[in-house]
């Protein structure tokens, strides 16, 4: 079974047959919760694996929405690793996993055209989107298709009521904001300086406008705040938080910046050569919205693509505390757990299945008479 090809006319009419009876589609019921690690082949693999085997398809086709390919003088993200989940979940069973892309530039009008015109070529799901999600989940949510999205933080999504096939591999901006507001408090920093990213594509524009409201919210006076436009790279582009410390270190003595880790590191090492941290009379607390990655720690001390820690910024750091989602606990045990549950899902439809031990080989289970007891926690539903 491949899986383009139908006309739109027959996908419109397969979408009505789906709203009168919405349990009753293979790929289409309505995912359960929402994924928060950042482990996103692995949770690709399991999810669409799951989806995959259900149906019996050699070959499966999901919709990639990304902004890698960026308009002329913005920045390049990096593109999920199809080959890894190929390898790893699916040509072991005889399947493939293939990605028809559709570039949206990071702009809101280009991810909901691209989101329609990849339901008319009959994917089974969407990865994606990047910058913004709210529209494109709602029609997801129409269109009765799971949408994994590994980078969109926007809080709306997280209604299940109305966003019922929605997932997501990073939390979203309202919980990064309460735990700002709580480090704040905890240490009755009631006044602060806050420092983002403004860029032409919002990538930060969101988070940082939910902060803004948070902190209102909360009492924290927000003293000024200051913008830089371009991804800064410590020790590569000239930095922009010379300027910013020049415009506010008198009437501030907590700064609150929201970038990547090595941007915190421009803002740091610029109040250190200024010997504003001499007296630890200032202090920074920063935001970064990509998980902590506990593998390499020294990397947050150093400039992207350096290996040597900034000997400024190792002694700043005694004057910093970081704001970032949490590692993945115990990520291989939940994967098999997974596992599985989807397996569990095949039996219902084969009788008997070959199902991964965990650890060095497969073994074959009839599971028909335990049906009625774990058909209940399959993590998609279908018939």
């Amino acid at each position: 079974m491949k899986s383009c090809g139908r006309d739109p006319t027959e996908r419109t009419k397969a979408l009505q047959a789906n709203s009168a009876n919405s349990s009753g589609g293979r790929v289409g019921a309505p995912l359960v919760g929402g994924v928060q690690c950042s482990a996103f082949v692995v949770i690709v693999g399991l999810v669409l694996g799951g989806l995959v085997a259900l149906a019996g398809a050699d070959v499966f086709t999901v919709g990639y929405l990304t902004g890698s390919q960026r308009r002329p003088g913005d920045r390049v993200y990096a593109r999920p690793a199809m080959t890894e989940v190929n390898d790893r979940y699916f040509s072991q069973h005889g399947h493939e996993l293939r990605f028809e892309v559709a570039e949206t530039y990071g702009e809101e009008v280009t991810s909901i055209r691209k989101t329609a015109d990849l339901w008319t070529r009959d994917v089974i799901a969407y990865l994606g989107p990047q910058e913004t999600c709210v529209h494109e989940g709602r029609m997801a949510a129409a269109f009765n298709l799971p949408m994994i999205s590994y980078f969109c933080t926007h809080n709306e999504t997280s209604n299940k009521k109305h966003f019922p096939t929605f997932a997501r591999t990073r939390p979203p901006d309202l919980q990064i904001s309460k735990s700002v507001v709580s480090l704040l408090l905890a240490y009755n920093w009631t006044q602060v300086s806050f420092l983002y990213r403004a860029s032409d594509n919002g990538e930060l524009d969101a988070v940082a406008e939910t902060l803004k409201t948070t902190l209102r919210t909360a009492s924290i006076r927000i003293r000024s705040v200051g913008t830089w436009t371009d991804i800064y790279h410590h020790g590569y582009s000239s930095n922009p938080f010379e300027r910013l410390v020049e415009d506010t270190y008198e009437d501030t003595r907590i700064y609150l910046v929201l970038g990547y880790h090595y941007e915190h590191i421009g803002l740091l090492v610029s109040l250190r050569r200024r010997g504003l941290l001499d007296r630890g009379d200032y202090f920074v607390v920063g935001v970064d919205i990509d998980q902590y990655d506990a593998a390499l720690p020294t990397k947050y001390m150093h400039g992207l693509l350096q290996t040597t820690p900034d000997p400024d910024a190792v002694e700043a750091f005694r004057h910093y505390l970081g704001i970032v989602p949490s590692a993945p606990v115990r990520f291989e045990e939940f994967a098999v757990k997974v596992s599985w549950r989807i397996a569990i899902g095949l039996a219902y439809r084969a009788g008997s299945v070959l199902l991964y031990d965990g650890h060095d080989g497969y073994r074959e289970i009839c599971l028909l008479p335990l049906l009625p007891f774990f058909f209940a926690r399959v993590i998609v539903n279908y018939k």
